[in-house]
């Protein structure tokens, strides 16, 4: 019987890669990935609210003073007066007030001078003061400047006579030239001059080296003009203490 011969399979190469591209694309077949989409840029922050600094606080009022007790009637040159209980007495450190007031109990004490001699008087010890600002404005009132300061402070100054009675009968010249300031029991306060009044202002220039004119004339007769006022309004022309 005659054997039966298998048909052999013969597949051309052709075919075989006809077969190898449909079952995988060749590497530059593929298809390249599509680059990544850029971030969306972040939205921009909202604008902070910067709360405004708190406003400063007020400078502390200054301690009252409680250090004395008499009444007293101020008159000035107009005519019109203060009176009322003095609480408190306090005094320039210096004469002009630059370095501020004390209530130091040795430095309340006024000056009298009579017959050569000198004594401290207490403000509770005075009875009256009357002061008498001198009349010529040529001989009794004296200018100056001080280059301690920059711009230089200008000062003019007017001539009293000033007297005090004091309570034990005595009189005498009041002497010292420091400014005075009485606090009342309402809280009201008087700063005041008993012997001579002064007037001051610094100038509102300063004085360059090779300047042809140092001295500030203008500003002297300004302060000439101010006395000339306050001679006939604001100037203290008497003192009751009782």
């Amino acid at each position: 019987m005659p054997s039966l011969a298998r048909p052999l399979l013969v597949v051309s190469s052709a075919l075989l890669f006809a077969l190898s591209m449909a079952v995988a694309p060749p590497a530059w077949a593929k298809k390249k990935p599509e680059p990544a989409a850029e971030p969306a840029p972040a939205p921009e922050p909202a604008p902070v609210e910067v709360a405004p600094p708190p406003p400063p606080e007020p400078p502390p009022a200054p301690a009252s003073v409680s250090n004395s007790s008499f009444n007293t009637t101020i008159t000035f040159a107009d005519g019109t007066s203060k009176a009322g209980h003095v609480k408190g007495v306090e005094r320039t450190v210096d004469y002009s007030g630059d370095d501020g007031w004390t209530a130091e109990t040795s430095k309340l004490k006024l000056s009298i001078e009579a017959n050569g001699t000198e004594k401290a008087a207490s403000w509770a010890d005075v009875k009256t003061i009357v002061v008498t600002p001198g009349a010529s404005m040529t001989d009794d009132v004296d200018c100056s400047y001080s280059s301690e300061t920059t711009p230089w402070m200008y000062d003019c100054t007017l001539r009293t006579t000033s007297t005090a009675t004091l309570k034990d009968g005595s009189k005498g010249a009041v002497s010292n030239r420091h400014h005075w300031r009485f606090t009342f029991d309402d809280g009201s306060t008087l700063e005041f001059q008993v012997f001579k009044y002064q007037v001051r202002e610094q100038d509102s220039r300063t004085v360059e080296f090779g300047d042809e004119s140092s001295e500030n004339l203008a500003l002297y007769t300004k302060l000439q003009d101010q006395i000339r006022r306050d001679v006939k309004t604001k100037i203290v022309k008497s003192i009751t203490v009782n």
